[in-house]
């Protein structure tokens, strides 16, 4: 399955948000679910993280790109 990190938009991000902060949805409760939900909960965390990051860098990026032309 493809998935584009790059095109998050902010409204799935505020989606992802209200779930992470369900203290209902946790690493410990994931774990102890399963493998598999364990491995998800790190992977949404962790594309959460690489939104906020991209979202930092892109206007910077465009710049230096623009700059080199």
């Amino acid at each position: 399955m493809e998935f584009d990190r790059n095109k998050i938009t902010p409204e799935i991000m505020m989606k992802v948000e209200t779930v992470l902060k369900n203290p209902e949805y946790s690493y410990a409760k994931a774990y102890t679910a399963s493998k598999a939900a364990t491995g998800m909960f790190k992977w949404v965390k962790a594309t959460r993280d690489y939104f906020y990051i991209f979202k930092e860098v892109e206007p910077r990026r465009d710049a230096f790109m623009l700059s080199n032309k």
